[in-house]
């Protein structure tokens, strides 16, 4: 079965229908997952949600955002 990839906006996985792209895995030649390609509404949902973030994390100490952006790292390095 071929996974599906949301969309991630706001803090929300969303899946949208229509058109998809194939993800391959490189070493096979598999496909391994699907992305659904976004359309405007859903373009300009993400964008309006990134500009709502954006104030907020400018606020936010550099300290504070070093210690967030660590643990992501953390968390890719972890599921790769």
């Amino acid at each position: 079965m071929v996974t599906q990839i949301p969309h991630y906006i706001a803090g929300q996985s969303i899946f949208t229908q229509g058109k998809t792209l194939q993800v391959f895995d490189p070493g096979h030649g598999e496909i391994i997952s699907e992305v659904h390609c976004a359309e405007l509404p859903l373009i300009r949902q993400a964008i309006e949600a990134a500009q709502v973030a954006q104030v907020s994390w400018a606020k936010t100490p550099p300290i504070k955002r070093a210690k967030i952006i660590r643990r992501f790292l953390s968390h890719i390095e972890q599921h790769e």
